[in-house]
């Protein structure tokens, strides 16, 4: 362990917060020591673990021992079987996030999680340790009343770990997750999304998602909305006579000018002629 990492354990070790939801939904992190007093672990609680100094053993829901060293991620799922063994020898430091069961819910529905109940070497520097102090702090300034806010910062959190540990190189899953995502668009070219809203229905953080969604598809996801109603358009032009405003309706424009106006931007030509050029 560098001289600089020992210095921040040894300056943020104690460093924690807790916030209570109105439903009594709990969420509390921070920095752990074998000789700090432990937080209290509800078996309906999702609880991440991240190794800073020590060394020991993880056994998960399936019987399998794991080393846990500096640098080990550990995510564990409620209602599961395990436990964590610590070397006494040495000192101990961790940071820990304890989510309440309806986050979970929430995280597993919409494909947030990491992979769980195993031991992910995600290495250790001060640039991410500096991220997890910064986010307790963060939290800490909340009022009571912005609890949501706490609970979207810590998922903010294990969405960019996500990215971490499934980095952007896996190119075939990557295709994959894109190419399904443009069959959803293209099935509903009259709803406006929202980049966040398209992050989340694949299942990745907001700037991971748009710099794969180009690398992958060729343009940004917005621009693949627009060609996409736009092609929908082209294609109501030819097979029906239907009024422009009801097509201009029907693909979630607000009026006729914003409907002709991209549709002359995207194809050089005006709905009205490119009809007439389509008999």
């Amino acid at each position: 362990m560098t001289k600089e990492i020992q210095k921040f354990c040894k300056e943020n070790k104690h460093l924690s917060t807790r916030r209570v939801a109105n439903n009594r939904q709990s969420l509390e992190l921070g920095f752990f020591t074998k000789n700090f007093s432990r937080y209290n672990i509800n078996k309906k609680s999702l609880v991440s673990m991240y190794v800073i100094e020590g060394n020991g053993f993880y056994t998960n829901p399936d019987g399998q021992k794991q080393e846990l060293k500096p640098g080990t991620f550990l995510l564990r799922t409620p209602d599961t079987i395990h436990s964590i063994e610590r070397d006494s020898t040495k000192d101990w430091v961790e940071f820990f996030i304890i989510f309440p069961e309806t986050m979970f819910h929430y995280l597993q529905k919409n494909n947030f999680l990491p992979p769980t109940n195993e031991c992910l070497d995600i290495g250790i520097d001060l640039f991410w340790l500096d991220k997890l102090k910064k986010l307790i702090f963060s939290i800490q300034k909340l009022t009571p009343a912005k609890d949501m806010q706490a609970f979207q910062e810590t998922i903010n959190h294990l969405i960019e770990l996500r990215e971490k540990i499934t980095p952007i190189s896996n190119t075939h899953q990557n295709e994959e997750d894109m190419l399904t995502l443009c069959e959803y668009i293209d099935q509903n070219p009259s709803i406006r999304f929202t980049n966040f809203e398209l992050a989340k229905k694949a299942g990745y953080g907001l700037e991971n998602f748009r710099k794969i969604f180009r690398e992958i598809i060729g343009c940004s996801p917005q621009d693949y909305l627009i060609r996409c109603r736009i092609q929908h358009a082209q294609k109501m032009l030819w097979e029906n006579k239907v009024q422009l405003l009801s097509i201009a309706m029907d693909l979630g424009y607000p009026d006729l000018a914003s409907f002709s106006r991209q549709f002359k931007k995207i194809t050089g030509k005006s709905p009205t002629n490119y009809r007439k050029s389509n008999p």
